[in-house]
């Protein structure tokens, strides 16, 4: 989405006599988009599964877990991580593993 705003702010700014304001809003926009790619990125390739010992965020090739978090639409890796961001528990795509990010989520049990 900050993709599109930055493209929308920066042709509008462009075209039309918004200038300064606009050019300042585009590179908000990017700054963003840059700064969440870079801190998915970081988190991607630290979190491991304590089970399986695989990267939390990263889809591989390899078979899923049968009963892993998946949102029509979306891939295994975009489900977990709008699962984290809705619901504050994130399901291991690979084993199955349970994590509670919050004292109000499910438990650290496995399935």
């Amino acid at each position: 989405m900050l993709l599109i705003a930055f493209l929308i702010l920066f042709v509008v700014g462009a075209i039309g006599s918004g200038g300064a304001a606009l050019a300042w809003l585009a590179g908000v926009a990017l700054f963003g988009m840059v700064a969440g790619g870079l801190t998915y990125l970081s988190l991607a390739l630290t979190l491991r599964c304590e089970s399986c010992d695989k990267r939390l965020f990263i889809e591989g090739a390899e078979s899923r877990y049968p009963k892993a978090t998946k949102i029509k639409g979306f891939d295994y890796w975009a489900s977990a991580v709008i699962e984290v961001i809705r619901s504050q528990r994130l399901t291991c795509m690979h084993c199955g593993q349970r994590y509670a990010l919050s004292a109000t989520a499910l438990s650290d049990k496995k399935p």
